[in-house]
């Protein structure tokens, strides 16, 4: 029999030490986003969250760590839920069948959604797994195509999947960091999906970071190495932005593409294929 408990207890931690602060810090930043509606998040958004507060040194090895094992523990204790915290890394994939055809036709047609964007569906492409996780609420309710790079362009999906969904000018929403790898990533995404695609040119639009917003929210900057150049850059990762502002900003851009609302013909669509099905919707 396995002795792990779950929900696990929470250890006992000394008043005022770095774990008790850092604990106090995560449900405090995780209550707000609650209360912000912007939840679920990612453990790298929290992690920033409190460099930002001055809580954590982010040059430190061991503080990502810190704050990964503590947000763990409260996930254990289930004071934090397991869906909250978003991790693209990890999963379950279930390839498993339906008992039916019927039964699988019904639960097809009662998730089906309608294009929002008549077939001018924009992307919204990524540096990393923690933006994807972040923002994959936003690209189900406008209902886009997301795409996270993973930190390097070179990936092959960029040629085997990506094109199908690019014609000439298609809209693309960026983010990702702010560094000289990062603009190296974002160059190479597009100059290899418009060849890929066969494309002159895509409608590319970098939503963050950008030097103005590095400085308006006066963001964390540190020196990373690059190989290449042999020398040190200025960084700043983008999950150093506010998750209240970041997911904002994505929103308005998607919105200023003009996205229509299908809402009520999907109604209608939907309660006649489930009617012909033999069910009410």
């Amino acid at each position: 029999m396995s002795g792990y408990q779950y929900p696990k207890p929470i250890p006992t931690r000394r008043p005022g030490s770095m774990a008790a602060r850092i604990e106090t810090a995560l449900l405090h930043e995780i209550n707000e986003l609650r209360a912000d509606g912007l939840m679920p998040t990612t453990g790298r958004f929290l992690f920033y969250r409190l460099v930002a507060a001055g809580l954590v040194d982010k040059a430190k090895k061991s503080a990502a760590k810190d704050v990964s094992m503590i947000l763990t523990q409260l996930r254990e204790a289930q004071i934090v839920g397991m869906s909250e915290i978003v991790d693209r890394s990890r999963g379950v994939s279930d390839f498993t069948g339906w008992s039916t055809i019927h039964a699988a036709a019904c639960a097809s047609a009662a998730a089906a959604s309608l294009d929002r964007w008549h077939e001018r569906t924009p992307l919204l492409i990524v540096e990393s797994n923690s933006l994807a996780g972040a923002l994959e609420h936003l690209a189900i309710e406008y209902r886009v195509v997301l795409v996270p790079l993973g930190g390097q362009a070179s990936c092959g999906f960029l040629g085997r999947e990506l094109p199908s969904y690019v014609s000439e000018g298609t809209t693309v929403l960026y983010l990702g960091d702010w560094d000289f790898s990062g603009g190296h990533i974002e160059r190479s995404a597009r100059e290899r999906l418009e060849a890929y695609a066969g494309v002159r040119r895509l409608s590319w639009n970098r939503v963050a970071l950008t030097e103005e917003q590095v400085e308006e929210h006066n963001l964390p900057v540190t020196k990373k190495y690059d190989g290449r150049t042999k020398q040190h850059h200025d960084a700043v990762e983008t999950e150093a932005l506010d998750q209240r502002v970041l997911v904002p900003l994505v929103r308005d851009a998607l919105e200023e593409l003009g996205p229509e609302d299908v809402g009520v013909e999907e109604n209608r669509q939907r309660a006649a294929v489930l009617a012909k099905l033999g069910l009410s919707a």
